[in-house]
């Protein structure tokens, strides 16, 4: 008997960041498998399809989401330093 294919969901997203040089980005948090979660930095170019980079994977929810948040505040930070 076949398993069903997992489809990976969307449990958070930040707003998305743009900076000088930069294509437009956010940090968003999945679930990749069933009990498996990952933040990740998703690039969002112009006209193209987006992309997922800079992986950090979890077996624990609560662990996700609090890396979910710290890695939210340093884009802002990052965003808010390049404007300065």
């Amino acid at each position: 008997m076949e398993r069903p294919e997992f489809e990976s969901s969307l449990l958070e997203a930040s707003e998305v960041r743009t900076r000088p040089g930069h294509h437009p980005s956010q940090i968003v948090l999945r679930e990749v498998k069933p009990g498996t979660y990952a933040t990740h930095l998703k690039i969002v170019p112009p006209e193209q399809e987006c992309s997922f980079i800079l992986g950090r994977y979890f077996f624990s929810l609560a662990e996700a989401t609090k890396d979910y948040q710290q890695r939210v505040r340093e884009l802002e930070e990052s965003s808010l330093r390049q404007r300065d």
